[in-house]
């Protein structure tokens, strides 16, 4: 999965989440509105054995919330899109050219290594000769 994929999935299921926990404090909030603001009829008590239902009310409560939430997911989407067209690829490392000190030091090491050799010094710690 490439890494723009990836990111889309992982911040656009997280907008997607969220404002879709937003859109039902919000289709609550509209139902409740539009229920309030329905006229009250004048019927006895006893007429009425169910309440009637809101079919205006319901569609809010779940509508809302998901169309929050795929808005949201499409919004992000097309953001990291457009963020992945407008970024332009790392430049690969270049490769770092040895320090001078770090050569001659390089250089006066093989010398020295060479000349103990040359001296019959085959070990570096003392007491371990002809091991």
């Amino acid at each position: 999965m490439s890494p723009v994929l990836k990111r889309i999935a992982a911040n656009g299921l997280g907008a997607a989440a969220v404002l879709g926990l937003l859109g039902l404090g919000f289709g609550e909030l509209a139902a409740l509105s539009l229920a309030a603001q329905t006229p009250d009829r004048v019927i006895p008590v006893e007429a009425v054995a169910e309440p009637e239902p809101n079919p205006v009310g319901d569609a809010l409560r779940y509508r809302v919330p998901a169309m929050m939430a795929l808005y949201g997911f499409l919004l992000v989407a097309a953001g990291e899109l457009v963020l992945a067209r407008r970024r332009k690829p790392a430049p690969p490392p270049a490769e770092t050219k040895p320090d001078p000190a770090e050569l001659l030091l390089e250089q006066l090491l093989r010398e020295a290594e060479a000349k103990s050799r040359a001296a019959g010094e085959n070990s570096s710690i003392p007491g371990e000769r002809g091991v």
